[in-house]
């Protein structure tokens, strides 16, 4: 979805009305505010996939609560030149892919990845799902 314009709840509080749903794509202007956040109000119980292509500078945040989206197995996140972040990834637990794209020169994206490594390596010690990692420079 594009040039939405939506803020604060509006966008999860409709999408997760919809059970079957298996992907959102957020790009251009959909959502405008500074922080996007998967609350565990909002269940998604088949999506499996989030694209956040948007190369302006909003959502900064993504943020996801515990049981939000349980199955979400592919997560992609377009950095481009703004300072962006994840926040919540280890409440993704079936989570397989995340893939980051962005300036190479964005601080904000070798953080994000560093975040990434780290949760991965969590896993690791616990035995739990780890996730592939891609990113992409621009």
């Amino acid at each position: 979805m594009s040039w939405g314009l939506l803020v604060g709840d509006q966008l999860y509080d409709v999408l997760c009305e919809l059970p079957s749903l298996k992907t959102i794509g957020i790009q251009q202007k959909c959502y405008v505010d500074h922080e996007l956040v998967a609350r565990n109000k909002h269940r998604f119980p088949e999506l499996t996939n989030l694209y956040v292509a948007c190369n302006y500078e909003t959502p900064n945040v993504i943020r996801f609560e515990e049981g939000s989206m349980a199955k979400l197995e592919t997560l992609l996140f377009n950095f481009t030149n703004q300072e962006k972040s994840i926040v919540g990834i280890e409440h993704l637990k079936n989570l397989k892919e995340v893939h980051l794209w962005g300036d190479k020169d964005n601080h904000t994206l070798c953080h994000a990845l560093e975040v990434l490594k780290d949760e991965n390596k969590r896993r690791s010690i616990e035995s739990k799902n780890q996730f592939q990692i891609v990113v992409r420079y621009q």
